[in-house]
């Protein structure tokens, strides 16, 4: 979906500025290029999409 090898990983928040406890979850970022963020945006709506589907199904 991203491509073989991103652009650039990004650390944000707590981890990124040294404070974060270990209970902490870490959220990597990435750069991606336009086309690649569509894609992923376009298939983020399919997937909740089909979420919402199943969950209002009798």
């Amino acid at each position: 979906m991203y491509g073989d090898r991103p652009e650039r990983v990004v650390l944000f928040g707590s981890r990124a500025r040294g404070d974060a406890r270990p209970d902490y979850e870490t959220g990597p970022g990435s750069e991606v290029s336009q086309e690649q963020a569509a894609d992923a945006i376009a298939e983020n709506k399919r997937f909740v999409a089909r979420m919402l589907e199943m969950i209002e199904a009798p």
